[in-house]
């Protein structure tokens, strides 16, 4: 089995002569803003030929794919070595980001190569059976949101852009069962359930990208798409993936045309086969057909860089020693500050985005109990508009989470399951101080294109 880790890229504009905009699509756990804006730099005369005026590049966040933020390889090697000696050993392979930078690049080229004019269309579902939150308190974007182009010259494939949170982590420790290794550790890079969901699409004729949504500390329930069959974790992402992107395809269709595309795309699932099995449950019965809504042809996207202080010592120390790839930076009295960024982005009169840098807990947007003692009002509040959240766009800045909540490890309460949890997520985090100045600037943002 093979899963190629991609750089997708998709290329927008309104017609306005206003400029390109990139989105690229990275399958990695996540990319430091400063390798952000290498990519930006090797695509700096590209961008200056289109007239591309907006560069972005989030990550899918698969936890299977290679170390992009250097921490979980060689964390120990890498400090040791830099230490002790200046020839330095950095914690993300060089060789890898070179490739990231490369692929991304021709991506852009070709990319631009194929723009066509055509027609968007926006719908979105809940996907709520298919989600689920690690957290407390449950607060998250249960919707799936997708965005479908259709090109006027009908010899070009369609293109399906969907963002929705969840953390691609299905394909974890069983892929490549190794019975001499103690720790029975996954040996094989994996896309997770996006590879699968791309390659329906594909078999339907369609292109594809996934950005990724509000994340938070949201996960891949894949009770509905692996219906108690026998698998290994790796079974049931691709189920996962191949059930998500029938849902994709099929969320504006009749019943009779979710039998025909299930028949056309090979069954993938096995409705079939296993079908009449107890515990099965058949993709399309019970979903609901939603409308889908023409686009205007109106993009707007703004961005704003900034520092923001570094008050996590173990963020510092892995990014002075080079083991991450996150700018560090020491003023005179002290403090240690990183470079960030946030942006807004609208699309038509349908959808209008944060694009956060980090993994946004769900009630800095939503609001609830998880929000209180937040010293400025939750992201939809604010707004008085149904925002959405695509995170881990153009940073990797760890966990955004309330300060009045935050913590680096401890145990709290989960009423949901009446337990007590563990709590360690801020362990990967700038600190406390980073949520009001990413929150803070995107406001700034929105407050000036208003």
């Amino acid at each position: 089995k093979t899963e190629d880790l991609m750089s997708r890229v998709v290329v927008m504009n309104d017609g306005s002569g206003r400029g390109n905009v990139v989105f690229i699509a990275v399958d990695a756990m996540g990319l430091a803003n400063s390798d952000v804006r290498l990519i930006r730099e090797a695509l700096k005369e590209i961008a200056e030929k289109n007239n591309i005026v907006s560069i972005n590049v989030s990550c899918t966040h698969i936890h299977t794919g290679i170390d992009s933020q250097g921490v979980w390889t060689d964390p120990i090697g890498c400090l040791l070595n830099n230490t002790q000696t200046s020839d330095v050993k950095y914690g993300v392979p060089r060789e890898f980001l070179d490739a990231v930078i490369e692929g991304s690049k021709k991506a852009v080229e070709d990319a631009l190569a194929d723009m066509t004019t055509g027609k968007m269309y926006y719908s979105k579902i809940d996907i709520a059976d298919y989600l689920f939150d690690r957290t407390a308190p449950i607060v998250y974007d249960t919707n799936m949101y997708k965005l479908e182009f259709v090109p006027f010259n009908t010899t070009k494939n369609p293109t399906i852009i969907s963002t929705f949170g969840c953390h691609p982590e299905s394909a974890s420790f069983d892929w490549n069962q190794d019975e001499s290794d103690p720790l029975n550790l996954d040996r094989k890079f994996s896309a997770d359930f996006i590879w699968y969901t791309e390659k329906l699409l594909n078999s339907a004729g369609y292109n594809f990208i996934f950005l990724q949504g509000n994340v938070s500390t949201v996960s891949s329930d894949r009770g509905n798409s692996s219906d108690g069959l026998d698998g290994s974790a790796h079974d049931g992402c691709m189920r996962y993936g191949y059930e998500i992107g029938y849902i994709l395809l099929g969320m504006n269709m009749t019943m009779s045309e979710r039998i025909a595309l299930n028949e056309k795309t090979g069954d993938k699932l096995g409705i079939e086969k296993y079908g009449k099995q107890e515990g099965y449950t058949v993709w399309y019965e019970g979903l609901p057909t939603v409308d889908k809504e023409e686009v205007k042809p109106v993009l707007n996207v703004k961005s704003k860089q900034f520092t923001v202080q570094i008050e996590n010592n173990l963020i510092v120390l892995l990014g002075k020693t080079s083991i991450a790839d996150n700018l560090v930076l020491k003023d005179n009295r002290g403090n240690y500050y990183t470079v960030s960024e946030v942006g807004y982005l609208e699309i038509g009169d349908n959808m209008k985005v944060y694009m956060s840098p980090g993994e946004t807990f769900g009630e800095l947007l939503m609001g609830g109990n998880g929000a209180d003692g937040f010293p400025m009002k939750p992201i939809r509040e604010y707004t008085g508009e149904d925002i959405i959240v695509m995170d881990l766009m153009n940073d990797a800045a760890g966990y955004v989470a309330n300060p009045a909540n935050y913590c680096l490890a401890g145990i709290q309460y989960n009423e949901s399951n009446d337990a007590y949890d563990s709590d360690t997520w801020c362990l990967i985090s700038y600190g406390k101080g980073a949520t009001p100045a990413f929150i803070g600037n995107f406001y700034d943002v929105y407050d000036s294109v208003r």
